[in-house]
């Protein structure tokens, strides 16, 4: 689910900016890959591979990306339900 709301959220931001470059639209799935990956890493690799300042790093932006991943959720079915009822009234 977790996944799934975060290409949710990539694929309508895609949409939202259809005039950014192909390079641009890899920046943003790139960092949208490590914001997402970023708490896995940090507890996975955390007492084995990771410096304890990159393990903070990743740990804090990861949680940081889940909250705003939440709001944004919620936001966009709110969003899309409003479209989508919109139609029928």
């Amino acid at each position: 689910m977790f996944f799934g709301a975060n290409a949710y959220i990539y694929v309508r931001l895609i949409q939202v900016l259809p005039v950014l470059s192909t390079y641009t639209k890899i920046l943003v799935g790139a960092c949208m890959g490590i914001a997402t990956c970023g708490v896995f890493l940090s507890i996975a690799l955390h007492h084995n591979e990771l410096p304890a300042v990159l393990s903070f790093g990743l740990f804090n932006v990861g949680a940081v990306w889940l909250v705003f991943l939440l709001y944004i959720v919620l936001a966009l079915i709110v969003f899309d339900g409003i479209a989508w009822i919109g139609p029928y009234r």
